[in-house]
């Protein structure tokens, strides 16, 4: 699922080229099946509304209101879009696993002429008219965060970084550059996809016209109704279809994972059903390692290590579920704790490459 973590990212700095955005619903926020495909592999769903409506979301504010400004500052002045009231929930997905297949929905209130004109700036834009509307196709900058990967891994070689680059520069000009093609379906949608005709399809979709994604799909969970983040995958053997090597995930039928606030309790959720319940046992004795070592690394810290024993792992037949709750103020008082500890080891890992190189 890395890749489509990175595909995230491009579509983020995507934005910033052109526009992303998309439809508007009854349900504000809330994930909809009727606007995914019947045969969707993945999706990842952020109910927006819900997240910034939260104690958690108010707090964060409180504490870093230079970043939450700038964030705003930065949405109204390209989008015309508020962040905090404006926008809804971003949805992604995806009819496979093959690299740059995905669609983007985000419903928000925005200004539409404000985002078109925006759109009309973006170099090397494509318009093509379809239906009542105007499919705006653009090519997307390489993401910035690839190349300074690249130049730290190899800072120690340059032989190997200038192989790096030559292969990075062949697989963008095959790939033409990355583009998406964006609709603005309305004053509350706009679609962003991978291509021309996965644009059209989910516009189609929006619109009722074609086989939605069933109530009782796999990637659907009871989890959906309270997640501010909503993630899943089935058919994970079809991950031979993506260059990026994933064998642990393709001994997976699926992975179901959400984030979000029940019963005034924050939570974390994660679902594994296997393909054996041999490989279960595995991922059970993994995870449980995994869980061990926060354990440890929780020491000294109340607060983490609250969160540690409200963790629940356990295995039945062939599927894992990992779980654990808290309250908000405990839960943000252990990232600050695990925030004061990632920051000192990054400067102690800084202070070895520097002495390395």
């Amino acid at each position: 699922m890395e890749n489509h973590q990175r595909m995230l990212s491009r579509i983020v700095a995507a934005l910033t080229a052109a526009v992303l955005l998309a439809p508007a619903s009854a349900v504000a926020g809330k994930l909809q099946p009727s606007q995914l495909p019947q045969d969707t592999a993945w999706l990842l769903h952020l109910d927006f509304e819900a997240l910034s409506a939260s104690k958690l979301a108010e707090k964060v504010r409180e504490a870093k209101p230079q970043l939450t400004e700038g964030v705003h500052h930065w949405f109204s002045q390209e989008y015309g879009i508020d962040p905090p009231e404006d926008l809804r929930s971003i949805t992604m997905y995806s009819r496979d696993f093959k690299r740059y297949t995905g669609t983007v929905i985000l419903q928000a209130d925005y200004e539409r002429s404000k985002a078109m004109e925006k759109m009309e700036q973006a170099s090397q834009l494509k318009k093509t008219t379809w239906n009542d509307l105007t499919l705006y196709t653009v090519t997307i900058a390489h993401h910035h965060g690839d190349a300074a990967h690249a130049k730290h891994a190899d800072r120690s070689s340059d032989k190997r970084r200038d192989q790096a680059g030559k292969k990075k520069s062949r697989h963008h000009d095959k790939s033409g550059g990355k583009q998406m093609t964006v609709a603005f379906v309305d004053d509350n949608t706009i679609v962003l996809g991978s291509s021309v005709p996965n644009t059209q399809a989910a516009v189609k979709l929006l619109k009722k016209d074609g086989r939605s994604l069933s109530t009782d799909s796999p990637l659907l969970t009871d989890r959906v109704a309270n997640a501010w983040i909503y993630g899943a995958a089935i058919d994970l053997k079809r991950l031979k279809q993506n260059p990026l090597p994933m064998p642990v995930l393709q001994q997976h039928e699926r992975i179901i994972w959400s984030f979000g606030e029940r019963d005034g309790q924050l939570f974390e959720h994660a679902k594994l059903v296997a393909a054996s319940e041999e490989v279960a046992q595995e991922t059970l004795q993994v995870v449980e390692g995994i869980a061990a070592y926060e354990t440890l690394w929780a020491q000294g810290s109340p607060h983490m290590k609250s969160l540690m024993k409200n963790t629940r792992i356990q295995r039945n037949g062939n599927v894992v579920e990992v779980s654990w709750d808290g309250d908000t103020e405990t839960v943000l008082k252990a990232l600050k704790d695990l925030g004061r500890r990632m920051k000192t080891w990054k400067h102690v890992w800084a202070s070895d490459d520097d002495r390395s190189a």
